[in-house]
């Protein structure tokens, strides 16, 4: 595990302002679609927050809520079409831009654990080629998961009213299977970087890791969990931090908004050094621990077959 510390300790600059230039652009993004459904829906806007204004100025409108309701629905049926649409495309780009995101964060720390170097260009680079399998990785482990589901909910009502060590018995296979599940979707994406594969190999070789390298592939997705839960709980501590130290003096509402404000700006600052070890960790340990079992034939050296003596004069004689 520490080769997660090393890692992050040689790059772990250039990795954060890679993912701050990264997240500011996402925030970009995700601005763009507000703006434009401010600029086409000003007066849907401009009078929904008039009936927002009327309930809150008089609690006595809260009595004439029917009226209120017609006013809110004749105000979605006059614009009720471009709502339904900007929310849609809102959720869509709010997906790819954090799929985006995603993909040059675990792209940025593949380069960085395999080959050694990283630059904020990495971030864009890996975001745009692999935003697309990675939605597909996404969308295939959701399908994994509903198929799952589905057993699962009906194992759950049979269950009900058993002794309890099947109900123990139960929870422990059921547990089982969601640790097993989280060890070969985190692997699958750590392959589809590391290998530069598709959604659908990678997958696959996820859950070939639980049978070629279980044990390693355990311990690197637990001790992933534990650098991610102590990063946040240590990123958590320094956000409070400023609103600590502003104790001291007597006007608390100073302390609390000054406090909040430096609070929210550390955090959003360091939130990305839990993921980073995390992955770090799992890339680490995929290199030195799984991947020569998982692809053992990148280990086999090749043969330079050489002609005999013997060889040569067979071929003479036949010659």
């Amino acid at each position: 595990m520490g080769e997660s510390i090393q890692l992050l300790n040689r790059h772990g600059m250039k990795l954060w302002l890679g993912s701050l230039i990264g997240g500011l652009v996402v925030l970009i993004f995700l601005l763009i679609p507000h703006l434009f459904i401010g600029m086409v829906l000003r007066s849907e806007i401009s009078a929904l927050r008039g009936i927002i204004k009327d309930l809150a100025s008089s609690p006595d409108r809260f009595q004439q809520l029917g009226t209120e309701a017609g006013r809110l629905l004749n105000l979605f049926h006059t614009g009720g079409t471009v709502v339904i649409t900007y929310f849609a495309l809102v959720l869509l780009i709010t997906l790819l831009v954090h799929v985006f995101y995603t993909a040059g964060f675990v792209g940025s720390l593949r380069n960085a654990a395999l080959e050694g170097s990283v630059s904020p260009g990495h971030f864009f680079s890996y975001g745009i080629r692999y935003m697309l399998r990675l939605l597909l990785l996404f969308l295939l482990q959701g399908v994994t998961v509903l198929v799952l589901a589905v057993p699962a909910a009906i194992s759950i009502l049979l269950v009900q009213g058993q002794p309890t060590w099947v109900m123990i018995a139960f929870s422990a296979v059921g547990g089982a299977l969601l640790l097993l599940n989280s060890i070969a979707f985190s692997h699958s994406l750590i392959v589809m970087f590391a290998e530069e594969m598709g959604a659908f190999r990678s997958y696959a070789y996820g859950f070939k890791v639980i049978f070629v390298r279980l044990v390693p592939a355990l311990v690197s997705i637990l001790g992933s969990a534990l650098f991610g839960v102590l990063g946040m709980a240590g990123v958590i501590l320094l956000s409070l931090f400023p609103w600590l130290l502003l104790q001291i003096f007597d006007d608390g509402a100073v302390a609390l908004l000054v406090g909040a404000t430096f609070g929210a700006i550390l955090f959003w600052l360091l939130v990305v050094f839990p993921p980073m070890l995390s992955f770090g960790l799992l890339f680490t340990r995929y290199f030195t621990h799984i991947q020569n079992r998982l692809f053992p034939e990148d280990d086999q050296e090749p043969v330079l077959v050489t002609p005999t003596i013997d060889d040569g004069e067979a071929g003479n004689r036949s010659g």
